[in-house]
């Protein structure tokens, strides 16, 4: 194993992390530890800067204690999905493109009365975090783009 990684830095440790969240989130796990906060490893540099995976690991934070539901790829070789639900019923889905190619998802919108909101890590975003849609209200079906190594975290508000 490589004392450092620069895959650790870019893209692929965020969707990485996230796939592999996808991928334990229906076990019987209490703990999950993708990556330290600092170093070679780490979700920052030096400077406090952000790497794409503090993201996904700030998102998968804001997710415990909440009841995991089910949601499934058609292609788990190359995207998977993880779907939670709070208190209220408001879910949240990680969608993780696995593969270096630019893919394209069609998402359930949710209920006509929920407004779904789309933040987006990719290249576009790199390091941070994106709006790729404002929400809306009442569509049928929402289709995504994910570059390669994306990450895609999609918000029902009921």
């Amino acid at each position: 194993m490589a004392k450092t990684d620069p895959r650790q830095h870019g893209l692929f440790a965020a969707s990485f992390i996230a796939g592999y969240a996808a991928r334990i989130a229906e076990q019987d796990i209490s703990a999950f530890v993708p990556a330290s906060l600092l170093g070679p490893a780490g979700l920052l540099d030096d400077a406090d800067n952000r790497y794409p995976a503090f993201h996904i690991v700030r998102q998968l934070s804001n997710l415990a204690r909440q009841s995991v539901v089910e949601s499934c790829s058609e292609d788990q070789t190359k995207i998977l999905s993880l779907a939670c639900r709070d208190s209220v019923g408001r879910r949240t889905v990680i969608l993780s493109n696995i593969t270096s190619d630019l893919l394209t998802v069609t998402v359930d919108p949710g209920s006509p009365k929920s407004a779904l909101t789309i933040m987006m890590i990719d290249e576009d975003s790199f390091p941070g975090i994106r709006v790729a849609k404002e929400p809306t209200v009442g569509k049928h079906q929402h289709e995504l783009l994910l570059k390669p190594y994306a990450v895609a975290l999609l918000h029902y508000n009921v």
